[in-house]
């Protein structure tokens, strides 16, 4: 990820050089002399021995073959989902807690891809819950730009969708009529639908 300060020591290196590990610009910190500078090592895409290059003004370059070592980074960890559970039509905003959290990480939940809602930084990130068919525990699956990822098993329970309340009938108005003979009635109480019969 880069960031490090590093010294490096050498011989008539001129003001206003540059530096370079591998293809990329260094940001020079101090300009002390001409045999010394201090530079903050900059992010690659990838791990590895790089070159390091100090290039002057006039074009004159200095190539230290293999001289840094890009190291792997550590693979992500997850720690906590919060809430762990929510409804089958998802939507819930959750937090996930860890190490090792890139920006630009994917996240699943149950096979469905989550929407990133916040990356707030590498310990923390907060998600959208994506819909789901059926009720149960599923898998969370966090995956770095990197391709390095971690699952939590049963990470995430959906949770079935609650039963309809019963219907109830408080009256019926008008509640008698002759036999053979078809009115309009008006029926009063709860929990009734769109599609509900009557017998």
């Amino acid at each position: 990820t880069g960031g490090s300060k590093v010294t490096i020591t050498g011989d008539r290196i001129e003001a206003g050089a540059k530096v370079y590990f591998g293809d990329v610009e260094a940001k020079v910190d101090t300009t002390t002399s001409t045999t010394k500078r201090t530079v903050t090592v900059p992010a690659v895409d990838k791990e590895g021995m790089v070159n390091v290059t100090i290039e002057n003004p006039d074009g004159e370059t200095a190539v230290l073959t293999d001289a840094y070592e890009y190291l792997p980074l550590p693979a992500p960890t997850i720690t906590s989902i919060s809430p762990n559970e929510g409804k089958l039509a998802g939507g819930e905003i959750v937090t996930i807690t860890g190490t090792g959290l890139r920006s630009g990480l994917t996240v699943t939940v149950g096979g469905n891809e989550a929407q990133i809602y916040n990356y707030y930084d590498s310990t923390r990130i907060r998600i959208r819950i994506p819909a789901a068919v059926d009720a149960g525990m599923v898998d969370v699956i966090l995956t770095n730009p990197d391709g390095q990822q971690v699952t939590v098993t049963e990470g995430y329970e959906y949770l079935p969708d609650p039963e309809a309340p019963a219907p109830t009938i408080s009256d019926v108005s008008p509640n008698q009529t002759q036999v053979d003979t078809s009115i309009y009635m008006y029926i009063n109480g709860s929990n009734f639908v769109s599609g509900a019969t009557v017998t």
